[in-house]
């Protein structure tokens, strides 16, 4: 039957851009071959005689030529780094305060998040995980940018001097503030005693970031359901979010 031999064939033999079949094409292909069809007795037919048709699988993978090479710098850094370094992820997340505008309003991306709000503004946050699983946060209102990011770094520097380290390594995306606040790094390192260097994630790769993942635990588990009254409480929340994954930090192998 020209339906099987055809199914059994590859795409590209019939002159398609296509990895393999779907019903739609199969159908159509078949139409050009003179066997007028639709896509429900080509469906019944292949099924019938054993072929199935696979889900494709989407994979996502970094553009960055030399995203093997740094990932195994990232591993050997976290596996050989000196007792007296602190080896920390940094990333930086957003959040829009849409006003609530009552029980009957209907808006599709207000249902979406499910965030009803009596306050509004747009919230930048600031968020660190080192190996240990300790970690820091800042929030302030307003669009993120390298002047905000350089105020964190300050933040980290303080807080891991004083815990003793003598050296900061900060694994981060390749954010065009966090290029720009290079020389910044190194001179707010220099005033409070610290050394600071720090090594860029390769691109489109948050899967190598584990503050990645805080984020989603972030999102979906304290802000839905949620009102504020203020936008103190809402920054508020952020940090009790912090000290809850405190309470339950697991060291990052």
């Amino acid at each position: 039957m020209i339906i099987l031999q055809t199914a059994k064939k590859h795409p590209e033999e019939f002159g398609l851009p296509l990895s393999r079949w779907t019903l739609r094409r199969l159908s159509e292909t078949l139409n050009k071959l003179g066997v007028v069809v639709s896509h429900e007795p080509v469906r019944r037919i292949i099924i019938k005689n054993g072929i199935r048709f696979k889900k494709s699988k989407s994979y996502i993978q970094s553009p960055d030529p030399l995203y093997v090479v740094k990932k195994e710098m990232i591993y050997k850094l976290k596996e050989n780094i000196p007792p007296d370094t602190a080896f920390i992820y940094v990333d930086e997340s957003s959040k829009s305060v849409k006003e609530y505008q009552g029980e009957n309003w209907t808006d599709k991306a207000v249902l979406k998040h499910r965030l009803k709000q009596k306050t509004k503004g747009f919230f930048s946050f600031f968020l660190s995980k080192d190996r240990d699983g300790k970690m820091y946060g800042i929030a302030r209102e307003g669009y993120w940018n390298h002047e905000k990011f350089l105020e964190f770094v300050s933040l980290l520097a303080w807080e891991y001097r004083k815990l003793g380290y003598t050296r900061m390594i900060l694994v981060m995306d390749n954010s065009s503030y966090h290029r720009k606040a290079e020389k910044e790094i190194v001179k707010i390192g220099e005033a409070i005693g610290i050394d600071i260097m720090w090594f860029y994630l390769p691109k489109y790769s948050p899967w190598l970031n584990p503050v990645e993942a805080e984020w989603r635990i972030f999102k979906k588990l304290y802000l839905p359901l949620r009102e504020f009254e203020s936008k103190d409480e809402f920054i508020k929340l952020f940090f009790r979010f912090i000290d809850d994954r405190m309470k339950q930090r697991v060291k990052i192998c």
